[in-house]
């Protein structure tokens, strides 16, 4: 993927460059530049983009995750925010083996199905605790059997009632870099969002 993103990148920097030295082949006599001077102006934009495109690589995995963790916590919010409203229970329904999620009414009916595939390419995102090495829960201890803990048997629903309460519980998404985030709610309604920072959740 990442070796995706540089070629397409490298590529459109060369399609540039190919149409800076046209243009300015045309325009050469009445702007006075040499082609000497856009190959070096060229050769600098490259140096650049060398530097650029690891941190860039780095950087968006991470950006990616936070962006699929603010969009799950504001999920768990629009739940909470319905069940109050509708006076009716309302859930978040966990798909770990095909990464996505859904969010239904009292119902059963379907409002919304986020899929993880849409922060990047297929797997980038996925349900998991990366390099965690305890669950996101206060009192911390073991990691759980799976990275969706709702109710005493783990189930993969996380059930918001009329008051906005309901059964507690985490669900926890990783990247590739292994780097994870644990949302998910108290029985009382809090809603919370931790990040794995190499020895707790914060």
């Amino acid at each position: 993927n990442h070796a995706q993103a540089f070629r397409s990148t490298w590529l459109a920097f060369c399609i540039i460059c190919t149409k800076v030295v046209y243009e300015v082949r045309s325009l050469k006599r009445q702007s006075g530049f040499t082609l000497i001077e856009l190959i070096v102006t060229c050769v600098i934009i490259g140096a650049a983009a060398g530097i650029a495109i690891p941190t860039f690589a780095v950087w968006l995995p991470n950006y990616r995750l936070k962006s699929a963790a603010l969009d799950l916590f504001s999920s768990f919010q629009q739940a909470k925010m319905m069940a109050v409203r509708a006076n009716a229970d309302h859930s978040l329904e966990f798909d770990t083996t095909n990464n996505r999620y859904t969010l239904k009414d009292a119902d059963g009916v379907i409002v919304k199905t986020v899929e993880l595939s849409q922060y990047g390419n297929p797997g980038d995102i996925s349900f998991g605790w990366g390099d965690a090495t305890k669950n996101a829960t206060d009192s911390g201890g073991t990691l759980p059997g799976g990275p969706v803990t709702f109710g005493a048997s783990g189930g993969n629903s996380a059930t918001f009632n009329p008051r906005g309460m309901g059964n507690a519980g985490y669900v926890y998404i990783n990247n590739t870099k292994n780097a994870s985030y644990a949302i998910g709610k108290e029985s009382t309604g809090l809603i919370k969002m931790r990040k794995w920072k190499g020895s707790n959740w914060e």
